[in-house]
């Protein structure tokens, strides 16, 4: 009511009372400081504004306020004279620090924010300040004094995890400003702790995306040495990946085939196998390895869905290596195996007749399934294969009879029926 009629001293009484009996000695500070300014209390009123931004629940239009005067030439002693001592505590609190450092952001005091902020992480031994610190820093884009204020932390923490995320956030936070000093610390980390499989993981990271790749095998290669034998093998296993990826095809293939002696139908060991002969060029190698693989998984004693699964896997890369070589005959036996593993496979059916059209094996194709429908008349997937088939190829006469022999065995599928009447569709058999 005070304030409303203009009764400024009388408000004043009113808030301070208020503030006695509540024992909250900044309560309503933006209010007591847009009368004291009003009065031209200014000294007084940015004394209120400091203290309402520092409170236990900070006002943000104190603080705003404050910017505001802390561009006038005129007041800038006055606030200097409120502010200057904010981050001189050992444990200055997160608003003091914003307030602080949004009053030299203000005033364009860049020199003296990174100067205030240093000094405030060389003295202070608080986790808390010190995260407030370097959030401070990031948002001014300050990066050395982040990296003091990691440091800090990382000279602070006896937790030895602790230690070592903080030592990573050091290392990205220096990737970007300073590579060199990057790579030093990632050497110094593994050095110490090169047992730690998330060490070795980050090194070998690291290394393979700054231009060290020859070093990264190299951790692989002396981490595995010293690894429990599942562990080995994965290290290993990835040594010769990079090795390959490389262009030491020699060495990769070397490594993998111990590994493969070891586990002799591993799909991994297999793929990066299968790899290293198709880079390094070698395809009657590469033809040569999967019909081996072909035989020892055929051989091994696994799920009966398991084995479908690998031995369509080594398939699907058989085709590949015999297409390269134009080998086109087996390309199409390989084919057919995978269509016998799946026979609902429309797409495979097509992607099959395709090929087999394309490099004069349609004939070796449709006639193993002909000869298959005519062997299991009582079997419609056959046929609907057949149909499938005869359809990629464009027969469409030959697909409509098929189709036909698949309805004659189950009527009451629908869906061939509409396939069939597309086909006469498209023959203007209406």
């Amino acid at each position: 009511v005070y304030w409303d009629y203009f009764d400024f001293p009388s408000a004043l009484t009113q808030l301070r009372k208020g503030r006695e009996r509540l024992a909250e000695p900044s309560l309503f500070g933006y209010e007591a400081g847009a009368i004291e300014e009003s009065q031209g209390n200014l000294p007084t009123a940015i004394k209120e504004y400091v203290a309402s931004s520092l409170s236990d629940k900070p006002s943000e239009e104190s603080r705003e306020r404050l910017q505001s005067l802390a561009r006038r030439p005129e007041l800038r002693a006055a606030v200097e004279a409120e502010t200057a001592g904010l981050l001189k505590s050992a444990t200055p609190t997160g608003a003091a620090i914003e307030l602080r450092v949004s009053i030299l952001g203000i005033q364009r005091r860049n020199e003296e924010i990174a100067q205030e902020l240093k000094q405030a992480v060389a003295q202070t031994d608080s986790f808390d300040v010190l995260d407030a610190l370097t959030q401070a820093a990031r948002n001014h884009s300050l990066p050395e004094v982040e990296q003091q204020a990691l440091a800090r932390q990382i000279a602070l923490t006896a937790d030895p995890v602790r230690n070592l995320e903080l030592r990573y956030q050091l290392v990205e936070l220096e990737e970007q400003h300073n590579p060199a000093s990057a790579t030093a610390e990632v050497e110094s980390i593994y050095r110490e702790h090169g047992k730690v499989l998330g060490v070795v993981r980050a090194t070998v990271d690291f290394d393979w995306n700054h231009g060290q790749k020859p070093r990264a095998v190299a951790v692989l290669q002396e981490s595995a040495d010293g690894a429990y034998p599942d562990l080995k093998q994965q290290l290993q296993l990835e040594a010769a990946r990079k090795l390959t990826e490389l262009g030491e095809y020699p060495r990769a293939k070397t490594i993998l085939q111990s590994l493969l002696s070891q586990k002799p139908v591993d799909a991994a060991i297999e793929t990066a196998l299968a790899d290293n002969y198709a880079h390094s060029g070698d395809q009657a190698g590469l033809a040569a390895f999967y019909s081996a693989e072909l035989s020892a998984v055929q051989a091994a004693a696994l799920d009966r869905n398991e084995k479908i699964a690998r031995l369509a896997q080594l398939r699907r890369g058989a085709v590949a290596a015999d297409s390269l070589l134009g080998n086109w005959s087996d390309a199409t036996n390989q084919y057919i195996e995978l269509i016998n593993a799946y026979p609902g496979d429309a797409g495979l059916a097509q992607e099959a007749a395709l090929v087999a059209g394309v490099h004069g094996q349609r004939e070796k194709l449709l006639g193993f399934y002909r000869k298959t429908v005519e062997a299991s008349p009582r079997d419609a997937r056959w046929s609907i294969l057949l149909a499938h088939l005869e359809t990629a190829l464009e027969d469409y006469p030959a697909a409509i009879e098929a189709y036909g022999k698949a309805i004659h065995v189950r009527p009451e599928q629908k869906d061939l029926y509409e396939s069939r009447a597309g086909l006469e569709e498209r023959l203007h058999k209406l």
